[in-house]
């Protein structure tokens, strides 16, 4: 069974703050610039993980990490918004999981 522990891990990785806590993966915020981040943003590297984050347990951030994604060659300023606001949403939801199995028990 998948572990929280890899989001939780993902977290602290990219240092995200225990406090505000998001209720939706994706929220494209107002006010932000359209100017290029540089290279010192983890863009990619936090875009793989949520890439694996998908396919193991999270199908619910798919869309806000795909449409992230669209952006990897050049992202801006409020893509890397949109990046944070999903990771904020996963620190308000990091015990939620995706069990696939036959059945209603919860075996290891």
């Amino acid at each position: 069974m998948f572990e929280p522990v890899y989001t939780e891990n993902i977290l602290e990785r990219f240092k995200m703050p225990e406090e505000n806590p998001a209720t939706m993966p994706c929220d494209r915020s107002s006010g932000v610039t359209e100017d290029s981040v540089g290279s010192h943003v983890p863009y990619r590297a936090v875009l793989g993980c949520l890439r694996y984050l998908i396919t193991a347990a999270r199908p619910d951030i798919s869309l806000a990490a795909s449409l992230t994604g669209r952006a990897v060659d050049r992202p801006t300023e409020a893509d890397w918004t949109d990046v944070k606001c999903v990771l904020k949403y996963l620190r308000g939801t990091s015990y939620y999981v995706l069990l696939y199995g036959a059945g209603n028990s919860r075996e290891r």
